[in-house]
């Protein structure tokens, strides 16, 4: 499985998430850790990102001994402007997203990317934008699990949308092609996993890439979690073989928590330190007791 370790620091539905990384350092350490693709925001007011983060993160991971990344410049892309603004940035390829982007636009921005050598990601969502997509000519499919009207996650979407590629007969899975063939399609999983089963849920059914952002700039260590994130199979399996050797607890392993949260800054700030879970309290003679709405704000952080 393919990897575009994503660069945000904020999100709508998240609001900040890490604000204090440098976008050139977080890339280099998802490059060396197997990341083939950067994925960087780049627009200001929802997601605090900027072009120049673009720059550094192209910078950053040039010239290392690890193969040079793509770098994914991620935005609301609507004019073919931003495009060459992306390329002279530092991008390999764009984000177009067909909810924002009429079809007869979506087209004359896809070709105009292939005109100065881009191949562009074309995020969907709803059944019907796959439509758009594919009649737009798009190749590489990325399917958004969260919906953008309501935010809400649903990791069956791209399932959905796999299963309906299959069902017109379009070849996307890599992993059967033989050596002479190459797929016609690129099938993408752009959001909502942060594990190795996330992962393989996604491998079994086709997907040629997991887009990751929010766990890995959470993480304190990036690189482990993407190590832990077994995207070759046989580290899958490896992994499953050892947690079930070892029932609900395999020997090393080191968990942390965090109990008495009260607040979501707290909780980030133990997310950030590490903590493998954290915990609030409902007890009424607790000092640090919280109610549902609170415990709610703490989860939704």
């Amino acid at each position: 499985m393919a990897l575009a370790g994503e660069f945000k620091r904020a999100s709508p539905s998240k609001g900040d998430i890490a604000t204090n990384l440098n976008a050139g350092e977080q890339a280099a350490k998802y490059a060396s850790s197997g990341a083939s693709t950067i994925s960087v925001l780049t627009e200001t007011r929802w997601f605090k990102g900027s072009l120049d983060d673009l720059t550094e993160a192209r910078i950053q991971t040039t010239g290392q001994s690890y193969n040079r990344p793509a770098i994914l410049r991620k935005d609301f892309v609507i004019n073919k402007y931003q495009i060459i603004e992306a390329a002279s940035c530092g991008a390999d390829t764009i984000l177009l997203i067909v909810a924002v982007t009429p079809a007869d636009l979506l087209k004359e921005l896809i070709d105009y990317a292939r005109s100065i050598g881009m191949e562009p990601l074309v995020e969907v969502h709803a059944g019907i934008e796959l439509d758009v997509a594919l009649g737009a000519g798009a190749k590489v499919i990325g399917v958004n699990n969260r919906n953008l009207h309501t935010f809400q996650m649903d990791l069956s979407t791209t399932d959905v949308a796999a299963e309906e590629l299959k069902k017109r007969d379009l070849s996307f899975n890599h992993d059967l092609a033989g050596e002479s063939e190459k797929p016609e399609y690129s099938l993408c999983s752009l959001s909502g996993m942060s594990s190795a089963h996330d992962v393989d849920r996604y491998r079994q059914v086709g997907v040629g890439m997991c887009l990751i952002g929010e766990s890995l700039m959470r993480a304190a260590d990036p690189s482990a979690a993407i190590q832990a994130l077994c995207l070759h199979p046989d580290d899958y399996a490896s992994q499953t073989a050892q947690s079930v050797a070892g029932s609900a607890y395999t020997a090393g392993t080191k968990l942390v928590k965090v109990c008495g949260i009260t607040n979501p800054d707290d909780a980030l700030v133990a997310c950030r330190s590490g903590a493998s879970l954290i915990g609030v309290i409902f007890a009424e003679k607790s000092k640090r007791k919280v109610s549902p709405e609170q415990a709610s704000d703490v989860v939704n952080a």
